[in-house]
């Protein structure tokens, strides 16, 4: 599986599983109930795009750090603080996050 797709389905939780999709290049999440994501999210080596628009995170995992093929973010919508999204950038450098 290269895309998921699970928008708009009123999600409050990410199943661990998620990090056995070792080759899914796309998530998007967006539009759900999403607070955090499993740590496992940083098992997705191959992901080049994380959709996570409008949900209510406020903060994400170290390991999402890990993703070092990741190319765009978009976490608008969320109550991220500044300094959360100021360790998002630093975790993330060339990774072009909207927000």
């Amino acid at each position: 599986m290269v895309i998921l797709n699970v928008n708009t389905n009123q999600l409050d939780a990410l199943p661990e599983k998620i990090g056995r999709l070792k080759g899914l290049q796309m998530l998007d999440l967006s539009h759900n109930r999403l607070t955090t994501l499993p740590s496992e999210i940083g098992q997705l080596h191959n992901l080049t795009e994380l959709y996570l628009q409008y949900n209510r995170i406020k903060t994400l995992p170290e390991e999402i750090a890990r993703l070092q093929n990741l190319r765009k973010l978009t976490l608008y919508e969320n109550p991220i603080p500044p300094q959360e999204l100021d360790k998002i950038r630093k975790l993330l450098p060339n990774c072009e996050i909207r927000f």
